[in-house]
């Protein structure tokens, strides 16, 4: 979490916490491998097309750096979740999978 709260001091910040069916797994797809060089290399002819004409690619491919300045994190579980969001949200709670804030 030390890593984490690291990078996410090192710039500017967004923090949302996004609630829909499977949306781990959804959001993990929507963002792209962990290391952006093997994001664009997984496709280079998709990114290269992403550059020029807006086709929808990872979000690590397209604004990411390396393994570590990735753009964007995602929790790997619901559990992590839970956690990260009470980091970031701490008036903030779940109740019977709605969130909620007190």
């Amino acid at each position: 979490m030390l890593h984490l709260l690291i990078l996410t001091c090192s710039g500017d910040l967004i923090v949302f916490v996004l609630a829909a069916r499977d949306v781990v797994a959804r959001w993990r797809k929507v963002m792209g491998p962990t290391n952006s060089h093997s994001a664009r290399a997984s496709d280079p002819d998709r990114y290269a097309q992403s550059l020029d004409m807006a086709v929808i690619f990872s979000l690590r491919a397209l604004f990411g750096f390396n393994k570590l300045k990735n753009a964007v994190h995602g929790s790997d579980s619901a559990e992590s979740a839970a956690r990260e969001m009470s980091f970031f949200f701490p008036t903030c709670m779940i109740l019977f999978g709605i969130l909620c804030y007190i």
